[in-house]
């Protein structure tokens, strides 16, 4: 109907919904390309640009020598949420996520970073200390912990998620996972 009414903003939001809906059937454990990963990330966004329109932008600051790397599917895509909900929309205002990479010996590292609300000294402690006890988050945060759990088991202790904030600043979440092409 999309297509035949004209309307290229519901037609595209619809099919990225769809593939969404496709890969998170197949499953999340399975790993994929960091550039299959981006894919299914920028659907997600698409779905959410409806809702944001103009107050959101991703800024894909990704070398493509890092696309061919192995990532766990939908590792993006939680802290990408997270920093839609929690960071930006809090400020009423147009805000950024931006994404980045690089190497650290025989580790890939990816950034979410937005320009939003950030958190207080009190609220990364609480953050940072849920992540070691699950027990201690309840309900909250559990996506992002799960994305944490997932990459423990499957990279290693060593690996997981870090976080960096900034209170009326940004937020900043470091994925460390091994190099796998």
């Amino acid at each position: 109907m999309a297509v035949i009414q004209k309307n290229p903003g519901i037609e595209k939001t619809v099919k990225s919904l769809s593939n969404l809906l496709k890969n998170l059937a197949k499953g999340v454990g399975e790993k994929i390309t960091l550039e299959e990963e981006i894919s299914l990330l920028q659907d997600y966004v698409d779905t959410q640009s409806v809702r944001f329109m103009e107050l959101l932008k991703i800024e894909n600051h990704i070398d493509k020598q890092f696309y061919s790397y192995k990532i766990i599917k939908f590792t993006l895509q939680p802290l990408v949420e997270n920093a839609i909900f929690h960071g930006i929309e809090p400020t009423g205002e147009c805000g950024t996520i931006t994404l980045t990479a690089y190497e650290e010996g025989d580790y890939l590292l990816i950034t979410v970073k937005d320009n939003g609300v950030g958190m207080s000294e009190e609220e990364l402690k609480v953050l940072r200390e849920s992540a070691v006890n699950p027990h201690l988050r309840g309900m909250a945060g559990i996506g992002v912990s799960n994305v944490d759990s997932r990459l423990k088991l499957t990279y290693g202790d060593e690996c997981g998620l870090s976080y960096e904030s900034v209170q009326r600043s940004f937020t900043r979440v470091t994925v460390r996972i091994k190099k796998e092409v």
